[in-house]
């Protein structure tokens, strides 16, 4: 299912269709918490 987003940029509107196939998926938050421990310490080096 496809879901249309309207999000206003440095005073502008737009409106976004989102694929259902990419964004309708659940959270993996371990995922993401796993990535941005691995950008910092990328950043550290």
């Amino acid at each position: 299912m496809s879901e249309k987003q309207t999000v206003k940029v440095l005073g502008s509107k737009a409106t976004a269709d989102l694929p259902g196939d990419y964004f309708d998926v659940q959270t993996n938050v371990p995922l993401i918490h796993q990535v941005v421990v691995a950008q910092q310490a990328a950043a550290r080096q």
